[in-house]
């Protein structure tokens, strides 16, 4: 605020007939008041001698740029009313500066016709009075990407200057923070023509890190399978800017909190995958946020191995990743075959994993061509399905008897005419000496080579024919059917 100091002095008068000092004189005295406040002095209207002064005085300002009066003429009697013994004279300060204020004595008389004339001079000096600073108000925040400042609310009386240091240079430009960190600013109003300048304080600029999060990405694999590259996401950054820098170091670990070592044979289930090691940025702090990898169950594998019909139990399948069942048979055929998987597979069911029939082949005591087994008898003339198995080394023999019957019954006796079936080919059955297939060598069988000989019933039919060949020369001759005697007398 403007200061205004009156000093008031009291100048020699030029007087007619009286000491003008003696009747009207003024009362200086030195008052501090803010601009645009008054400052006040009196002029006393003293009694000459008991003798009542009158008249007329003028008060003005030489320059009302700086001072004005708030009375200009006043008119006075101190015989008629006492209390015109003296007058408060209001005087306005306007701007900085001096001027004199005169009091002019006009017509100024006693009542015995005395005159008084003359003048009184004030000499007005108006001081500046102090700027009046504003409000200071500093941004204190989180980091945003932008540019803070102080707020500065009123101040009057000047220009606001800034600087950031107690000793800097003043600047009329508003320093600013963006980066996290402080920033005090100084603030003074640099005082106009009418005014002192005067330092406000200081405020601080404070701009704190903004915290983002790094989270570990969710990664999904399948048991046995491909490990993911871990990863990580940034929410919480300005823009596209860098939050953080470096490289994530991860860590998995277990429902019980262990440390696990993520390779491809890790069990099925979820595991907390744990990110650090990344640099935060000038602006930034780093949260971290766990993951989720998930290690999914994956099928039993199960795998066939179809084997030859031996006529023991076969193991025909294995399982990867559980426990198997229906994998052990003795019989040919297609099987379904069962794995209940473990903690890290699920159950597989697999169809046609086979016992695989093989042909029946040539052996010591049977000969198999094309399309025919040849079996020899000897003493034992009766040739049964058990003895036919034996004899092929296959148990899973498909025979049927002349009358195309299927043979189920071991102690069954098969002769010529019947047919065994394997891997889909039928092969005529030719028991050498059963001519007549009743499944025995027999005096029938005997007579019916006999009667070929003479010519009196020719046997035309090729397994026939094979069957009355005992010594297997392709005739039927005398040795045939005396080779066929020879069994029947050893039965």
């Amino acid at each position: 605020m403007k200061k205004i100091t009156c000093l008031f002095l009291v100048y020699v008068l030029m007087l007619i007939g009286v000491n003008a000092q003696e009747n009207v004189t003024v009362t200086t005295t030195n008052l501090n008041v803010s601009k645009d406040n008054d400052a006040i002095f009196r002029i006393n209207f003293n009694e000459l001698n008991g003798v009542a002064v009158a008249g007329l005085i003028n008060i003005e300002s030489e320059d009302t740029n700086i001072a004005t009066v708030d009375i200009d003429k006043y008119f006075f009697d101190t015989g008629l009313d006492g209390n015109q013994k003296y007058l408060d004279i209001t005087v306005h300060g306007v701007a900085y500066g001096s001027t004199n204020i005169n009091v002019l004595l006009t017509d100024v008389v006693t009542f015995d016709d005395e005159q008084i004339q003359g003048t009184i001079t004030v000499n007005l000096t108006v001081t500046k009075e102090d700027a009046v600073c504003p409000t200071i108000t500093a941004y204190n925040g989180t980091y945003d990407g932008n540019s803070h400042k102080v707020t500065l609310n009123g101040g009057s009386g000047g220009t606001i200057q800034y600087r950031t240091s107690t000793t800097g240079t003043w600047s009329n430009t508003e320093p600013t923070r963006k980066d996290q960190g402080t920033t005090t600013v100084y603030v003074q109003v640099l005082g106009d023509e009418n005014h002192n300048t005067v330092d406000c304080g200081s405020n601080k600029i404070t701009i704190n890190k903004k915290s983002v999060t790094v989270t570990a990405d969710n990664k999904i694999m399948n048991y046995g399978g491909t490990i993911p590259s871990n990863s990580y996401t940034i929410t919480g950054a300005i823009g596209s800017e860098n939050a953080v820098s470096g490289t994530a170091s991860y860590i998995v670990k277990n429902g019980n909190g262990e440390t696990v070592s993520v390779n491809s044979n890790l069990n099925a289930g979820n595991y907390t995958i744990i990110p650090s090691g990344l640099t935060a940025g000038t602006n930034y702090t780093i949260t971290y946020a766990n993951g989720t990898l998930t290690v999914n169950k994956v099928k039993a594998e199960i795998t066939c191995s179809n084997k030859n019909y031996t006529g023991s139990t076969l193991t025909i399948a294995s399982c990867q990743g559980g426990t198997i069942s229906g994998a052990n048979h003795v019989d040919v055929g297609e099987y379904d075959i069962q794995c209940t998987g473990d903690s890290n597979h699920f159950d597989a069911t697999i169809t046609k994993c086979q016992i695989i029939d093989t042909p029946i082949v040539t052996t010591s005591e049977a000969t198999v061509t094309d399309s025919e087994v040849i079996f020899e008898i000897s003493y034992n003339y009766n040739l049964s399905y058990s003895e036919m198995k034996r004899r092929l080394n296959k148990n899973n023999l498909e025979v049927y008897d002349i009358n195309n019957n299927l043979v189920t019954t071991d102690s069954k006796n098969v002769g010529t005419g019947g047919k065994i079936k394997s891997l889909g080919n039928y092969y005529d059955i030719i028991v050498k000496g059963d001519v007549n297939g009743d499944a025995k060598i027999s005096m029938n069988d005997y007579l019916s080579i006999r009667k070929h000989i003479l010519g009196t019933a020719l046997i035309t039919d090729p397994v026939v024919k094979k069957a009355s060949d005992m010594n297997g020369d392709n005739q039927i001759k005398t040795m045939d059917y005396i080779a066929i005697r020879k069994i029947m007398m050893k039965g």
